[in-house]
C-alpha cells in the first residue's frame, strides 16, 4: 500500500478546511499560511493597480499590508 505524504486541497469552503484540518491533524504538510500570504499578496498588487479599493479588500474580510 503507498503513503501519502502530500494532499492538495481546492477550495476553502466547508468541506475543504474539514479536509486541511484533518490532513493537519494527521501530520501532513500544510501550505495554509503560504496560501494566504499569497492571497493577500495579490490583493495587494488589484489595490496597488487600482483594480481594487482597500475598502473591497476590507469588506472581502482580508486586510492590505
Amino acid at each position: 500500500m503507498a503513503t501519502i505524504k502530500t494532499i492538495a486541497v481546492i477550495g476553502a469552503g466547508a468541506m475543504g478546511r474539514g479536509i486541511a484540518h484533518a490532513a493537519a491533524l494527521a501530520g501532513l504538510p500544510a501550505s495554509l499560511r503560504k496560501a494566504g500570504d499569497e492571497f493577500r499578496g495579490a490583493l495587494d498588487e488589484a489595490v496597488t493597480a487600482g483594480r481594487l479599493s482597500p475598502e473591497q479588500v476590507h469588506a472581502a474580510g482580508m486586510e492590505c499590508s
